[in-house]
């Protein structure tokens, strides 16, 4: 994959700045100058960081690609032929379709973000939206976790099932994530379930145990 889009983004590269390079128009020319260089620093910072890992930024790195692009208006230099009605059609479906995936995350972080200052009884159903938008974001499901066991603590009467609720999403966040240290929070779950051995030697894995749970 890494070597197609190489390929497909030099060779991009190389015709808009053909285009570049033969316009008449200085308008055009410096609004070319300006996306080509937008192009060129969105590539040199994807190298160093996992950037385009994010569709919100994928969608608009290709967006500032294509706007560049459609500033030229010579067939022979940048392409020889026209898209028809139901390609265009196709096409603008398409982008909407990545437009709306793109847009999941950010939404998802912004329930996640809504739900520290909102009641609490309104905290497990933003933090739920959230992990149904984005179900791939660990720190969701440790945010619900959390929840859930605040709410088991509070609620007697459904004390095991929270806590079972809480650990299943402890354990999906650990394996989205396993380079962080979310041992500790299955652990501090366990232990109030007085699987006390099970909590101690989570815990213990854990290289970075901070009692979130007090």
């Amino acid at each position: 994959g890494l070597g197609a889009y190489a390929l497909g983004f030099a060779w991009s590269l190389k015709k808009i700045i053909a285009c570049w390079k033969n316009t008449a128009n200085a308008e055009r020319m410096l609004l070319a100058g300006a996306g080509i260089a937008a192009i060129l620093l969105f590539a040199l910072h994807g190298l160093a960081d996992f950037s385009f890992q994010t569709p919100a930024n994928a969608v608009l790195f290709l967006c500032v690609v294509a706007w560049t692009a459609a500033l030229f208006k010579q067939p022979s230099l940048f392409y020889s032929f026209s898209l028809r009605p139901p390609l265009r059609a196709a096409g603008l479906a398409g982008l909407m379709a990545l437009s709306v995936l793109a847009a999941r995350p950010g939404l998802a972080d912004w329930r996640d973000f809504s739900a520290q200052k909102a009641p609490a009884g309104a905290k497990i159903a933003l933090l739920e939206k959230a992990v149904r938008l984005n179900p791939d974001n660990p720190k969701h499901h440790v945010d619900l976790a959390y929840q859930y066991v605040l709410r088991a603590e509070h609620r007697s009467r459904y004390h095991d099932f929270f806590l079972r609720t809480a650990l299943s999403h402890a354990q999906r966040a650990q394996r989205l994530d396993p380079a962080n240290p979310y041992g500790f929070a299955q652990g501090a779950i366990l232990w109030r379930m007085n699987r006390v051995d099970d909590a101690k030697a989570l815990i213990k894995k854990s290289r970075d145990f901070k009692p979130w749970l007090k």
